[in-house]
């Protein structure tokens, strides 16, 4: 018997790169994507081996993802100049805003948990708004020599005058 032969058809080098960009830019599968150009699904799978397409299709995705991570970066911005937040007052302001949100926080607190870690954040931050205000610990300050001598004047028995 003789076996029927189809004869081989010259497809243009246009629709391979079509069929190839779409294939890496993931718009289907090779099935697909042969259906969708009018091409037999084995030619596609013979350029898909012949030109090795998976190695084009992993650049494009790493291209894809580094774009996407510059893309995710905010731009910089100016500073502004009537932001006080790096001033003394600011650093104040704000942690005086934050122990009000915790407290808020703490009401609310459900479990013991909850609460022992709430009331031990707000401790850190009430130690560093006191240092920040300037307030000592109890017991902590020391009287100034000045005041010093000055209760030590006020100790000293007066002289008084002889009357001889």
């Amino acid at each position: 018997m003789l076996a029927l032969t189809v004869p081989r058809t010259r497809h243009s080098l246009a629709l391979r790169l079509r069929c190839r960009k779409e294939w890496v830019q993931g718009q289907g599968t090779l099935a697909e994507v042969a259906i969708r150009n009018g091409v037999p699904v084995q030619t596609l799978v013979a350029w898909y081996r012949r030109e090795d397409w998976t190695t084009a299709r992993n650049r494009w995705l790493k291209k894809q993802l580094s774009d996407n991570e510059t893309q995710t970066t905010p731009p910089a911005c100016p500073a502004n100049p009537t932001n006080n937040w790096d001033t003394h007052a600011g650093k104040i302001s704000r942690l005086e805003t934050q122990l009000e949100s915790l407290d808020n926080v703490i009401d609310n607190a459900r479990t013991p948990d909850d609460w022992h870690k709430l009331s031990s954040a707000r401790q850190r931050l009430f130690e560093q708004w006191r240092i920040l205000k300037g307030f000592p610990l109890p017991g902590s300050r020391r009287p100034g020599k000045e005041n010093l001598r000055l209760r030590v004047a006020a100790l000293a028995p007066l002289e008084t005058p002889d009357a001889t």
